[in-house]
């Protein structure tokens, strides 16, 4: 795996002015498009959201309407989910709020082994006897065009509630809500299954004013949601954020149930907990039993119930786990035994024997190890059929589309994906399939890779900071969580956790002592790292038996690379110390103010120090060379280091300069003040550079900006400054040249302010190379 080092992302003036005590969040922000500090607000806090109104589907009014004239007639309401945890929050999150709006409701999830995904006409024909009136899908449908001409020419009306991808026909349906009808940039346009349905459930309630109730469904919206990996931003973001709250203050007593069964006893309740714990063992009863029972199990409050579900649960997620270690060994013995399938673009084995509802996981893993597509397919017969899973950058399910020829079904994401085929067809769609990936993946790296958001010591690893990176939260597709690398660690031996101790707890040191724990979730046979080695993790905060701490999970390590790096020019090799968010940072920095042949270096601070700082142009050549406050820019961070020539380099941030276009330009005006009554108006703009901690370029957009705002008036020095006077004629301004300037600074303000977030978060060598 190849890592990439942080790269400067500029936060809005706004956004830095607000959160400007942050490590890591400005930055984070604005690396997830969020400029306004109202959109920031309302990311982080689902309090200042604004939620889409359900009616923007086109078919809203149609689908409240006739569900409200079934409920009036007492008519019969069939709902037709599916056998994932999507398929089953949406189910029983229909049913419920169908129910309890005065319907009479059944509903059928379709067995995977006898009936496979989405609606198959004969399973159908037996669901609309005896007496169907209304039929609502929910995370199926869209694609069943067969199945719904035949209900609709029996005459019954069908409510369509679907995610997933547009035909090229749709079906006949009285209503369609499918949030791949919005613009691609609308909020809902991403909703899962679940998210869809609660829209109905939404819609319907505000009709019958019953709008407070739709928050008793939030828990399931969040599970399904999360559990089906949908990109959780807009109102995906939003209903986890709630849905997970509510299960943290009161969990459903199905779900309760399977954690106590689970023997989960950490307090905390995050997208973890969902994706890791509950959704697995939901969705193992989809993929080897009847999922039906886990509707009934998720509405459930009887006691005797919920503990013989949450126990049966279990037992089939031990089952699948077996089912998946025997689907992927037998993967890889196919591999090691035709090694040329692993030289196409997307790998496609095929077999019989193996189990239906887990080749997905099982892709999944392929997946991990060789960075493509993987197809993994279960032979019956002549046909078979399975699950696709992909790689970032690929959308398989444009590409499977492209070959549909070879197939008999196919549907899904751009992600993951199922099909089915007869086998003769195998060799010439691994071909086809395999061209068509080969030639959307051009330009796309072979290695994975993995982006690294900053570098940090085990000391800055702390509450704070993961209570920071918390607030980003719930994570998922399309909002990962921050990438942190320590480097130059050791650890003792590992300690082996789980049933089957698949899972290591490391104890990692650095030079300093300092120690931190590190889980590593499903080893899977890895080597644990030997010697001094680099380490990739996330950072959490959790609560255990009701103390609260924090979280290091491995993602990848490397052996340690030198810490010494050479600077140029001239050619010298310097050490670093890194002290940028030490919490002792000011008195380690004076206590070097006494040490001799040191320099400190700082500039635009916002308070006095009780030690003396030098400017940039102050510096001289000293072994050790300390960096107080984060510099404007690489290039005077490389201009003063080829000056100062360390040996040592320590690097600090005890203040940070104004990068605020209002604070800028009214420090400037104060400096151009005291210029007037001192030194007769005489400035240079490297002075004033190094007083505030700007560029000089800045400094003289600064200015030219005050001499358009009409308070001065400019002249060329002969000493190669500026020589100002006040301008008698103050109310002559020039707006426009104003206003562009005024741009200019704050884009530049913006990038300055994106490099000293960059200073904080990026590897201490990295900084000292040119």
């Amino acid at each position: 795996m190849k890592w990439l080092n942080p790269q400067p992302w500029a936060a809005s003036v706004e956004i830095s002015e607000h959160f400007g005590n942050s490590i890591l969040l400005a930055e984070q922000l604005a690396r997830r498009g969020l400029t306004a500090l109202t959109d920031a607000q309302a990311y982080l806090d689902p309090a200042h959201y604004d939620p889409a109104s359900p009616f923007v589907f086109s078919d809203m009014e149609k689908a409240v309407g006739r569900i409200q004239k079934a409920i009036a007639r007492k008519q019969t309401i069939g709902v037709w989910g599916d056998f994932d945890v999507d398929g089953q929050t949406s189910t029983a999150l229909l049913v419920h709020g169908l129910r309890r709006a005065g319907a009479q409701v059944r509903f059928h999830i379709p067995n995977r082994a006898r009936e496979s995904h989405g609606i198959r006409t004969e399973f159908l024909k037996e669901f609309m006897q005896p007496g169907l009136d209304l039929l609502i899908t929910c995370d199926t449908g869209i694609s069943e065009l067969d199945a719904l001409q035949y209900a609709t020419a029996q005459g019954l009306d069908v409510i369509l509630t679907d995610h997933h991808s547009l035909p090229e026909q749709l079906p006949p349906a009285l209503a369609i809500i499918n949030p791949r009808m919005l613009p691609e940039d609308h909020p809902m346009s991403h909703l899962a299954g679940v998210g869809t349905a609660f829209q109905v459930i939404r819609g319907l309630f505000e009709s019958i004013n019953l709008r407070d109730a739709v928050n008793d469904y939030l828990d399931l919206v969040a599970l399904g949601t999360i559990a089906d990996l949908v990109e959780l931003e807009g109102e995906n973001r939003y209903y986890a954020q709630l849905g997970l709250s509510r299960m943290a203050g009161a969990m459903r007593p199905a779900l309760s149930a399977m954690l106590e069964c689970a023997g989960y006893r950490n307090s905390g309740v995050n997208e973890s907990l969902i994706g890791y714990t509950l959704a697995p063992r939901l969705n193992a009863v989809g993929r080897l039993e009847d999922a039906g029972r886990n509707v009934d199990f998720l509405l459930s409050d009887d006691a005797d119930f919920l503990q013989q579900t949450a126990g049966w649960l279990e037992d089939l997620n031990s089952q699948r786990k077996l089912a998946v270690e025997g689907v992927y060994q037998s993967a890889r013995a196919m591999l090691d035994k035709e090694p040329a399938l692993a030289q196409y673009a997307v790998l496609v084995l095929a077999k019989s024997g193996w189990e239906k509802g887990v080749v997905g996981i099982a892709a999944s893993r392929l997946v991990e190890e060789f960075n493509k597509p993987v197809v993994l397919l279960n032979i019956d017969q002549e046909t078979a059929a399975g699950s696709v899973r992909s790689v970032a950058g690929i959308d398989i399910i444009s590409a499977i589309r492209a070959n549909a020829a070879y197939l008999n079904t196919y549907g899904g994401h751009p992600m993951a994906a199922g099909l089915s085929l007869n086998t003769s067809q195998l060799p010439a769609f691994r071909e086809a399939l395999s061209q068509t990936v080969r030639t959307a993946a051009r330009g796309l790296p072979v290695e994975s890779q993995l982006q690294v958001d900053a570098y940090l010591p085990l000391v800055n690893l702390t509450s704070d900071l993961a209570d920071e990176i918390d607030r980003l939260a719930p994570f998922g597709s399309g909002n990962p969580p921050p990438v942190l690398v320590t480097r130059a660690l050791e650890s003792n031996k590992p300690i082996p956790l789980g049933k089957n101790e698949e899972h290591l707890k490391l104890i990692v040191r650095d030079k300093s002592g300092e120690t931190r724990e590190v889980l590593w979730w499903n080893v899977r046979g890895r080597k644990a790292p030997q010697g001094r080695f680099d380490l990739a993790y996330y950072l959490r905060s959790n609560e255990f038996n009701g103390r609260r701490g924090i979280s290091l999970e491995l993602i990848d390590f490397q052996e340690s690379r030198a810490e010494s790096i050479e600077v140029r020019p001239p050619l010298v090799t310097a050490d670093f110390l890194d002290y940028r968010l030490h919490p002792q940072a000011l008195e380690l920095a004076a206590a070097l103010a006494n040490q001799p042949d040191t320099c400190l270096w700082g500039e635009g601070f916002s308070r006095r120090l009780a030690f003396s700082t030098r400017n940039r142009n102050q510096l001289e050549q000293s072994s050790v060379f300390a960096i107080l406050t984060p510099p404007p820019s690489p290039a005077l961070l490389q201009e003063v280091l080829r000056k100062v020539r360390p040996k040592r380099v320590v690097f600090f941030r005890l203040d940070s300069p104004d990068d605020r276009l209002d604070g800028f330009l009214a420090k400037l005006s104060g400096l151009v003040k005291f210029a007037l009554n001192h030194y007769d108006g005489r400035v240079k703009t490297a002075d004033l550079a190094a007083a505030l901690g700007h560029t000089e370029t800045l400094i003289a957009m600064g200015l030219q900006w005050w001499q358009a705002h009409g308070d001065i008036r400019i002249e060329n020095n002969a000493d190669s400054g500026w020589r100002i006077s006040r301008n008698a004629d103050s109310q002559n301004q020039d707006n426009k040249i104003l206003n562009r300037l005024a741009n200019q600074i704050h884009q530049d303000l913006a990038e300055e302010s994106a490099f000293r977030s960059f200073y904080l978060r990026a590897e201490p060598a990295s900084l000292l190379r040119k």
